[in-house]
């Protein structure tokens, strides 16, 4: 990562590969890349039904689909918001938000910020990861059990206008549905290497800058933990993400009760022999537990 561009899509010498289509590949750059999905909205959406099918129940429609839609409008509403702020959140994040780029899709939102070679890409990641971070425990306020995935990757905001395309979007999805379990934000092995080697000042192009590469890739890791498997995650219910953030990301009673509904979900789906679902607000009650909430 020698530049903020890649030459991926370039001949030997130098000339732009004509048999690729006509956007400059050379656009495809490392972004930070956040993936979020809201949990269980297969389920939602499979109890819509459709009225050309045998048995279908057409009372009731109404609210199907509005228990369905309610978790999308909430999350894209909220994360929109949170992000149009950002800029406000510190003086090291001023204008980040006009470097960000976010699509929503289906039951998903993707958020990205360009990872160029400069101090600034960890001031950046951070503040996109306090973002994400912030977002988890109000959405679980709302009732709304968020997952996200978060890594360093290869993406372009050229190819298609407003969107964000590239490997990056299969290697978030990867790590999304094989990592987040239950609504946290795991973070990538690509991405813990950087920051690492950044904080023990083991980036060779650093020169003047390793001091402050150092400073807030080690604030960026303050925020994170790990799980007995060694996947590592924002804990954003931590003292270093409060600190980080500048305040706590909510009142203890709005957590508690969290706690209280995640029970109720988790009896819920228990009751119905869906353990593969209650295993995951299990897993938020054993999370918020250690961080001293409970019901």
């Amino acid at each position: 990562m020698t530049g903020e561009r890649s030459e991926l899509g370039r001949s030997a010498h130098g000339a732009p590969d004509l048999t690729r289509p006509s956007t400059d590949p050379s656009t495809l750059q490392q972004q930070a890349f956040a993936m979020f999905d809201i949990m269980g909205m297969t389920d939602r959406l499979k109890a819509v039904g459709n009225p050309l099918d045998e048995g279908y129940e057409s009372i009731g429609w109404d609210e199907r689909w509005r228990h369905a839609a309610t978790p999308v409008v909430s999350l894209q509403a909220n994360l929109g918001r949170a992000l149009a702020g950002l800029s406000r959140v510190g003086s090291e994040f001023v204008g980040m938000d006009k470097r960000l780029v976010w699509q929503a899709f289906a039951d998903s939102v993707v958020v990205s910020v360009p990872y160029a070679n400069r101090p600034a890409r960890f001031s950046d990641t951070l503040g996109l990861l306090l973002t994400c971070g912030a977002t988890v425990p109000a959405a679980l306020i709302a009732q709304v059990p968020l997952q996200c995935a978060f890594e360093l990757g290869l993406a372009t905001d050229d190819l298609l206008p407003g969107q964000v395309y590239g490997p990056a979007l299969v290697e978030a999805h990867e790590l999304l549905t094989g990592q987040a379990r239950f609504p946290r934000i795991v973070v990538g092995q690509r991405l813990l290497g950087v920051l690492r080697d950044a904080a023990s000042r083991r980036i060779p192009d650093a020169g003047e800058d390793a001091e402050r590469w150092a400073s807030a890739a080690s604030k960026t890791l303050g925020i994170l933990t790990e799980d007995e498997a060694g996947q590592m995650f924002v804990d954003y219910l931590g003292r270093g993400f409060a600190e980080a953030l500048g305040e706590p990301v909510a009142t203890r009673a709005e957590l508690q009760r969290v706690c209280q509904w995640a029970r109720r979900e988790e009896d819920r789906l228990r009751q119905r022999s869906d353990f593969r679902a209650a295993y995951k607000y299990a897993e938020v009650l054993r999370y918020f537990a250690a961080q001293g909430y409970r019901e």
